[in-house]
């Protein structure tokens, strides 16, 4: 299931930390934008400051946005190519560190459609991570629709990994050596879990939804997390158990249980 948010009541998933502090960083997830507007889907912040910031949304034509700020104006990527209100779309951000040419962001829809921004951005005293919603000191630019499969790696994926997220892959099989926060958002509970790194979200509002197909690794099942901490040595999904109606290797189409 995925979750449904609501830019009317003002529904977030908040954790008061940061997951990465900087670039080089990639976020993604899958969106189900029900209004136009723009938005923000994923975000990390300065929680005492409303321009430092970086983050991924869509736009009020359903573009795929990649955006930081470090003060003054917003650093924006935004693609020519466009999704579609009531339909699942892919969006991903890379963030590349100063040094590499510079300090830059490229947005991404459906893992192609790359359009990067070069302005030299570096948002400091990073300190909350945000779903659905810009967080930081003020929180903003609310999200309408559905939000599933958030994940945030503390590298640049390549636009071939970003193909593959795209073509419905989990995000356990893309580069998992450098996932830094993973969010399936299939549960009806609340908090929901983040299933690598331990940055578990606190809910306001929002509503389990549909879906997207998605395809995770065989014998890793998703579920509800129930011991303290796993023993040392073992990983995060030795924690997890299943759900009834999901299978570990198959497609999820999508459905309740």
């Amino acid at each position: 299931m995925s979750r449904l948010f609501s830019d009317e009541s003002l529904d977030i998933a908040v954790n008061a930390s940061a997951v990465l502090t900087g670039p080089p960083m990639t976020m993604a997830c899958w969106v189900f934008p029900d209004e136009a507007l723009t938005c923000t889907a994923m975000s990390i912040a300065d929680p005492a400051l409303a321009t430092h910031f970086f983050r991924i949304g869509i736009g009020s034509t359903f573009t795929a946005i990649c955006a930081t700020r470090a003060g003054g104006t917003e650093a924006l990527a935004t693609t020519t190519a466009t999704g579609a209100i009531n339909t699942w779309m892919h969006i991903a951000g890379v963030f590349v560190p100063n040094g590499a040419i510079t300090d830059t962001r490229t947005a991404y829809l459906s893992g192609a459609n790359a359009v990067s921004n070069l302005t030299d951005h570096t948002p400091a005293n990073m300190g909350e991570t945000g779903i659905g919603f810009k967080c930081g000191s003020t929180d903003t630019l609310w999200f309408s629709g559905r939000i599933a499969e958030a994940a945030i790696w503390d590298v640049v994926l390549d636009a071939a990994e970003l193909l593959t997220l795209a073509a419905g892959f989990s995000p356990l099989l893309v580069r998992p050596s450098a996932l830094a926060a993973y969010w399936p958002f299939i549960s009806r509970a609340s908090p929901e879990i983040d299933i690598v790194g331990g940055f578990n979200l606190t809910l306001t509002g929002t509503a389990v939804a549909e879906h997207p197909r998605i395809l995770y690794p065989d014998g890793v099942v998703l579920g509800r997390h129930t011991d303290a901490a796993p023993a040392a040595g073992h990983p995060a999904m030795a924690r997890w158990h299943g759900i009834p109606g999901m299978w570990p290797g198959r497609p999820l189409f999508g459905r309740g249980w």
